[in-house]
């Protein structure tokens, strides 16, 4: 595999390639993918927009870059994509049919999904429908620079900022991935008593912005009476649901609030909740959010340090926000736990992955995954 900046193309020696996957930032703009779509026609062209920057080897860069596979790589790739749709359960299980298609019934090691933010439960749910419960998926949402829409996903000459794109990997080897948050559960629990959908109405049977502000210390500021945006507030302390226990140590799903509703004092979040969803604070530092990428590694490797071809890290944008002078740390700390292998990295709004001992594959907030190719 090998690692490009696409605007720099020319200047690239590649090994027969055979596919291209792409993260870009907003200001990029669209011409580069006209550019290879024409350079390599035929080719898997895919990828997602991202937040502020692009994780690559040297660092976190503005601009479009692709992770390349390589013939000697010996690693397929099929990809569909697709607009969101009334029905989105319903529109992925279709779209999963199609990719079941295209690889003529081989069974894949994993599937990487992008997708605009918004119901991203529903495709893992439609993908489930076709490939079963237990298929490893790994993703990140796209994302834009100020959370204003500008995102898109695509494949080809096809581009979709309602929609989704999903990638069925079948290599000659084995795909080792991780989905984890990082963040430390504080003594703060309680139960979801009312929820629709992503919007938490109460928790204990109180509104659940004045809990959450409780538990925070007044995290909420003036939002808690007035409503309002909350992302930068709420980036280090997320609410976490316990996905599994591995040898008795908890793996959390992480929520991220993001929306005080005040009518109501319901807080509202970028994954969604169930009634009888017992939820604890969780808390974040730098350190954590710059070191965790390497116990990501560590757990999907069992420890093992392994020659990789490469590997796809997504990384959430709002944890981005909170350390983004630090990104630069954050892409030499992972570099070094791969042992310099090509890697390349989205900053989504929203990742999915398949934890450490978890049964299914499943939507969160400020966490990362990881797909490291053997």
């Amino acid at each position: 595999m090998k690692v490009i900046d696409i605007n720099n193309l020319e200047n690239v020696t590649l090994k027969d390639p055979q596919w291209f996957l792409t993260y870009w930032t907003i200001d990029a703009g669209v011409a580069w993918r006209t550019k290879l779509n024409a350079k390599f026609p035929g080719l898997p062209i895919f990828g997602a927009s991202s937040f502020h920057g692009v994780l690559t080897p040297e660092g976190f860069k503005r601009g479009a870059y692709a992770l390349v596979g390589e013939a000697e790589d010996e690693i397929s790739v099929e990809v569909v994509i697709a607009e969101h749709a009334s029905d989105l359960r319903e529109r992925a299980k279709k779209a999963a049919m199609e990719l079941q298609a295209k690889i003529s019934g081989r069974a894949p090691e994993c599937i990487l999904l992008h997708a605009a933010p918004g119901a991203e439960e529903r495709i893992l749910e439609g993908i489930a429908d076709v490939f079963g419960a237990s298929i490893p998926i790994f993703g990140g949402s796209a994302a834009d620079d100020d959370v204003s829409g500008k995102w898109q996903v695509f494949s080809g000459f096809t581009a979709h900022s309602n929609g989704f794109v999903m990638a069925a990997f079948c290599p000659a080897g084995r795909v080792h991935g991780e989905f984890l948050g990082g963040y430390l559960p504080s003594r703060h629990h309680g139960t979801i008593t009312e929820a629709q959908g992503r919007v938490v109405l109460t928790i204990d049977n109180r509104p659940a912005a004045e809990v959450y502000d409780e538990w925070t210390g007044g995290a909420l500021g003036p939002a808690l009476r007035q409503g309002g945006v909350v992302l930068g507030e709420t980036s280090m302390a997320p609410v976490g649901r316990v996905l599994k226990r591995v040898f008795g140590i908890p793996i959390f799903l992480l929520s991220h609030p993001h929306e005080v509703i005040p009518e109501t004092r319901a807080l509202a979040f970028f994954s969604e909740f169930f009634e009888g969803d017992e939820i604890t604070l969780m808390r974040g530092s730098e350190k954590a959010l710059v070191t965790r990428t390497e116990l990501a590694v560590s757990r999907a490797l069992n420890t093992d340090k392994r020659q990789l071809k490469g590997s796809v890290l997504v990384y959430c944008g709002g944890c981005v926000g909170a350390i983004e002078h630090a990104m630069d740390e954050v892409c030499a700390s992972y570099l070094q736990s791969i042992n310099g292998a090509p890697f390349l990295g989205i900053a989504s709004f929203g990742e999915q992955g398949k934890a450490h001992g978890a049964e299914e594959s499943r939507h969160g907030n400020l966490m990362c995954s990881v797909m490291l190719f053997e």
